[in-house]
């Protein structure tokens, strides 16, 4: 396979994050799941106030996961990597 044929089947610009930065994640998406799990166990059996609860704890984390894309976003913007 020559040069050009390699160009055509790589995508145009692969991105290279940090362990630390997919390690965060990795660990955010699991605490998610879990409080996924938990709001739909205390929503099937009607307990209104645990759920607002888990809720809360839900905006929180995706608050988190927001900052967390935003400072990776102007990193990026920063020091484009090839």
């Amino acid at each position: 396979m020559d040069k050009n044929q390699n160009a055509m089947i790589m995508p145009k610009k692969l991105r290279k994050v940090s362990s630390s930065y997919l390690n965060k994640l990795k660990m955010m998406n699991k605490s998610l799941n879990e409080n996924y799990e938990a709001l739909l166990k205390v929503v099937a059996v009607d307990k209104e106030e645990e759920a607002i609860v888990i809720l809360r704890e839900v905006d929180a984390q995706l608050q988190k996961l927001k900052t967390l894309l935003e400072k990776e976003r102007m990193k990026e913007s920063t020091h484009p990597k090839l």
